[in-house]
This record gives structure tokens, sequence and C-alpha cells, in this order.
């Protein structure tokens, strides 16, 4: 239930002095300013009270960015307690249905935690027939460097869609894994406007880090010549076009 009373930043520093957690979670729900429910959303971070978990998950979905990036790092305070909650709430029918735009907030909070179990969650909400925030969910499991996302990310790079594509290209670069090699090959030759700079950047960091057999090392050789053979003719078609410039 919101609050209708406004708080202070002076009241909120004494509740955080007195330990008073339930007073903090008012404050957080209510109609103060924003920079006295970010204070509110920091001191509960800090207090690490469990009480308050719950209630800062709910604040995740928070209408105002500067309260969602502080109840984020509040969340983060309780680590894995928290990524229960979380995936629950992003896997919440009422929530997908009614708010599929709030994903991403749960999304964040998830990657700020990061782990195993946070993985998990994420690759099943990328698996999933009704998956909402399928772009931060790939973005995040980029950032979080679990191997075990590399099918699902396959899967997501086979989209015939330029968005998803990037991101499940960057993700699959930051991963560094070999089995995302001839996938991404593969997706090159599909031609998908604007997709190329990121497949080719994935490819040169994951060739770049693993020894590849002599098979594999000719196929990527021979991607990367095409590449940067073709960038080397549109500069110079570029340049006789434009003279006056030096460089494309």
């Amino acid at each position: 239930m919101i609050s209708m009373y406004s708080y202070t930043l002076d009241a909120v520093e004494r509740m955080s002095q007195n330990q008073d957690v339930e007073s903090l979670i008012e404050v957080l729900s209510s109609e103060s300013e924003l920079d006295v429910r970010v204070s509110a959303a920091e001191k509960l971070g800090k207090l690490g009270d469990e009480r308050a978990l719950v209630p800062l998950v709910a604040a995740v979905r928070d209408t105002y960015i500067p309260v969602h990036e502080a109840v984020v790092e509040a969340v983060a305070q309780f680590g894995e307690k928290a990524v229960t909650l979380l995936a629950a709430s992003l896997f919440d029918e009422e929530m997908q249905q009614d708010y599929p735009y709030d994903s991403w907030k749960l999304i964040a909070a998830l990657a700020r935690i990061g782990g195993p179990q946070v993985a998990d969650a994420l690759i099943s909400n990328i698996d999933s027939d009704s998956c909402y925030g399928l772009i931060h969910s790939v973005n995040a499991l980029g950032t979080i460097g679990d191997p075990r996302a590399i099918p699902s990310l396959i899967d997501v790079l086979k989209i015939d869609n330029r968005d998803t594509r990037q991101a499940a290209a960057t993700a699959l670069g930051e991963i560094n894994d070999i089995r995302a090699i001839e996938p991404l090959i593969n997706a090159y030759h599909e031609g998908i406007p604007y997709t190329e700079d990121c497949i080719i950047s994935a490819i040169e960091a994951i060739s770049d880090n693993n020894k590849l057999d002599n098979e594999l090392l000719d196929k990527v050789n021979l991607i990367l010549k095409n590449w940067y053979d073709q960038r080397a003719r549109l500069a110079e078609l570029n340049r006789n076009r434009n003279p006056e410039l030096d460089d494309w």
C-alpha cells in the first residue's frame, strides 16, 4: 500500500540510525520526493534486514529510474537470497500479461547479482515460449559469462531479426566459447543488414582467445579476409565519391 505521507531525508537518516526497517519500507513505497525514496532504498540495502527483501523486490519495477537503480543496488546486497524472488516475478503470468515492459528491470536486478543461479533463470527465460525481455536476458547472460548459455544463445542467433542477432552475437563473443564460431559464421553468411560488425567482432574475440583446429581456422581466416576486403573496397569507393575525405 502506498503511503500518502511525504518524508524528509533527515527522517530517513534517523530511521536508519534506529534500524527502523519497517518505517524505511514505508518511505520506499510513499509519495515522498525521489531523493528521499532513493535514500530509503540505499539504507535498506546497507542494513541487510531480510524483512526488506520482498518490498525491495517489488520496488525493482518502480516507474522512476533513480529509485529503480537504487533498489537494484539494495537488492544486490542480499545476493542469492533475492534471486528466487526476482525470478518468480519475472515468470509471473500477471506481470507478463499486464506489465511486460517491466521485465527488463527485473533482469537488470538479476544481472547485478550474477552467478549460476541467475544464469539458470535467464536461460529458462530465453528458452520459454513466452519470453519477455529477450534482448535484456541475452545481454545479461553475456555479462555473466556462463558457458551453459551457449546453446540457448545460438538459438537466439538464428532468429531472423537484426536486434536479437546483434545481442546474441555480442553475448557469444563475451562468453568466448569455441562452440559459437560455426553458428556465427553461418549467421554472417545469412547477411542480415547491420549485424555483420557484431558477428565479426565475436568471431575475432573467440578465435583470438582459443586454439582452433586447422579446418576451423581456415574458415575463420577466410571469412575475416572477405570481411576486411569488403570494407576496403567500400572505403575506396567512398573516397572516390568524396575525394576530400582522407579516411572512411
